[in-house]
């Protein structure tokens, strides 16, 4: 198993460079992510940056932030690639 080496942003938090793409895009396009431990999604991302890549949409959920705040999330497939290795998912685009 390959170790991916992250960073710190400059308010402190911790981050990991990805490659998004819609799942029938071969096109990737690099990220740096933040990593939350409390997220319990695949992938959050503002609609700005999901718009360009085209990704397909599957429907919406509603998200419950930590604050307790509900938001209406659009869902769209996604691919993610980290270190060569594909995964593909649900992310969670902000319409906000």
């Amino acid at each position: 198993m390959q170790v991916q080496i992250g960073s710190f942003d400059a308010n402190g938090n911790p981050t990991l460079k990805i490659n998004v793409s819609g799942v029938y895009s071969t096109t990737p396009v690099e990220f740096v992510g933040i990593i939350d431990t409390g997220f319990s999604g695949f992938l959050s991302m503002p609609m700005l940056q999901a718009f360009p890549l085209g990704l397909p949409l599957t429907g919406t959920t509603s998200a419950i932030l930590a604050d307790g705040q509900t938001q209406n999330k659009l869902l769209a497939s996604a691919k993610v690639t980290i270190d060569g290795i594909d995964q593909i998912g649900l992310a969670w685009i902000s319409m906000d």
